[in-house]
């Protein structure tokens, strides 16, 4: 039984609601040991390398392996993601005793009570943190906290750019040399791969692994090509192969591949079904650990922008009933010498508003990208796990399986005209006649 006293864990963290940390560290330890079992030698060489590496106790750099530390809240420890820009300050805040490592998930944890008499260590310049001679120490970045408000910042704490390639493509930082591939692209066109238009500060190293594995990722047939030491997917003893804390199953709806993700127990709260087409963001979800609900996923793929469908299963077929009211027109035919105006964006402000507070709003928030975004603001995230509008078998969308023709799921869908208001769209005169 959870206390009641015991404060919320860091999501993403691993550690578990009113989990204390001698209990987190009897679990990881428990778990590694069956991972052992299974390990190959290969594996196991390669973690024996990492072992090595670790021994030597210098601060993982933006190439090296993750860092949590402990922090006292309420007289529980509460384990928390370090953020690669403070690794040093945290690093320094600790003895050697007091530092714990994991090879199988490449992690270290930073914890007082592992030896309560060690003195901390203040940084020296035999790291491998790639210092630069600036103070990295003040302030310290919370990069590592998600936005919990419904209204979307222009600019968000980002992830640093190992790990957002990591996160999205696999990317692992090598602890041996890798040959490089016969085509290796540069780095501006690394930064475009994972979305990032800015330049980003990354070491010489970690600069030379990342362009060298995305090298092999455009020019690989099948994994196999891509060096193990590279790939999370071809590590077995990585986070992405790890079972999964939902069911998941992939099947063809509708002429289209979709990957279904559940709450493994049937009774549980919420009743909808996750339903995803982009397996990059599936393998994305498993790497970052989100869950163990769906309701958690469901937050972080809104949070990420990626587009879903929180359906429900029903079996029933369309009920029918005339067409969903087209919002073409609403914003009206412009001439074209028209500039917009406050008072135009006021009213486009006005009718996008109008439109998400209704129960079809809610397929905006699903929709991913820009929609996403936009409907952030209007719409509380929670209103998604309430499951589609009440008229979904009138006017939703339904999923059913290839072969056969009984629905398998609905959800709602935007139609193009609602697409149009939320994206501004309104016609502007050409000032030509349309000839037959």
């Amino acid at each position: 039984m959870i206390r009641r006293d015991f404060p919320p864990v860091e999501k993403y963290s691993g550690q578990r609601a009113g989990e204390d940390w001698k209990s987190f560290f009897a679990r990881r330890d428990a778990e590694n040991a069956k991972r052992a079992e299974k390990e190959t030698e290969n594996a196991r060489q390669e973690r024996q390398q990492r072992i090595d590496h670790a021994a030597k106790q210098t601060v993982p750099g933006r190439k090296g392996a993750r860092v949590f530390y402990w922090d006292e809240e309420d007289g529980f420890l509460i384990r928390r993601a370090g953020g690669r820009k403070n690794y040093d300050w945290h690093w320094g805040r600790f003895g050697a005793k007091q530092r714990r490592y994991d090879s199988f998930r490449n992690e270290w944890d930073l914890c007082e009570e592992l030896d309560p008499q060690d003195e901390p260590t203040y940084i020296s310049g035999d790291d491998d943190s790639d210092y630069d001679g600036e103070d990295h120490y003040f302030p310290l970045y919370d990069d590592h906290d998600e936005p919990e408000n419904s209204s979307v910042p222009v600019e968000r704490p980002q992830d640093a750019l190992d790990d957002m390639v990591y996160y999205r493509f696999g990317y692992i930082a090598p602890v041996v040399a890798v040959p490089k591939p016969s085509t290796v692209p540069e780095m501006h066109h690394v930064r475009k791969f994972v979305g990032v238009l800015q330049d980003t500060a990354v070491s010489n190293t970690a600069r030379e692994s990342m362009t060298t594995f995305f090298g092999y990722l455009l020019q690989a047939g099948n994994i196999r090509e891509i060096p193990r030491e590279l790939y999370d997917l071809r590590q077995h003893e990585a986070d992405v192969h790890s079972s999964a804390a939902v069911r998941m199953q992939k099947k063809m709806l509708n002429g289209r591949l979709y990957y279904i993700i559940s709450d493994r127990q049937a009774d549980t709260s919420p009743a909808f079904t996750i339903l995803l087409t982009s397996a990059a963001s599936v393998v994305e979800m498993l790497r970052r650990g989100w869950g163990p609900k769906i309701i958690d996923i469901a937050k972080s793929l809104i949070r990420r922008g990626i587009s879903f469908q929180a359906a429900v299963q029903d079996s029933h077929e369309r009920v029918e009933t005339s067409s969903i009211a087209p919002y073409y027109g609403l914003l009206g035919c412009r001439p074209t010498d028209y500039k917009p105006d406050r008072l135009e964006f006021a009213t486009y402000q006005a009718l996008c508003k109008g439109f998400l507070r209704s129960q079809r709003g809610r397929a905006a928030l699903l929709a991913g990208g820009i929609l996403g975004r936009i409907a952030q603001d209007f719409i509380p995230n929670d209103e998604v796990y309430l499951g589609p509008s009440s008229d979904v078998l009138k006017c939703g969308v339904c999923f059913v399986a290839d072969g056969e023709s009984t629905p398998v799921f609905w959800d709602d869908a935007l139609t193009d005209d609602e697409i149009d208001l939320l994206c501004g769209v309104y016609k502007i005169e050409t000032g030509k006649r349309l000839l037959n």
